[in-house]
């Protein structure tokens, strides 16, 4: 399944999107949600990069994006160090 531009966007839009203070935290839940909801569509590895490229660009636009990839970075490390 290829993942045109516009799926891309939306997912990653929804998963880096934090609430606004005023923000119900049960929208921001949704958002993620909708992303997890369509995860197990991503199947092959230039989707996988596609995706998380994505994700990454589009942190600096979220507030905190740069923490959020540290910590990321972190956890990620830890697990492809797991990974067999």
């Amino acid at each position: 399944m290829k993942v045109t531009e516009s799926q891309l966007k939306q997912a990653v839009l929804q998963v880096l999107k934090e609430a606004d203070p005023g923000e119900p935290e049960e929208k921001q839940a949704s958002d993620v949600g909708v992303v997890l909801k369509y995860i197990e569509k991503i199947n092959n590895p230039t989707e996988l990069e596609q995706v998380l490229t994505g994700m990454v660009k589009h942190a600096p636009n979220v507030p905190r994006g740069k923490t959020v990839l540290l910590k990321f970075k972190n956890t990620l490390v830890k697990m492809t160090q797991d990974m067999k």
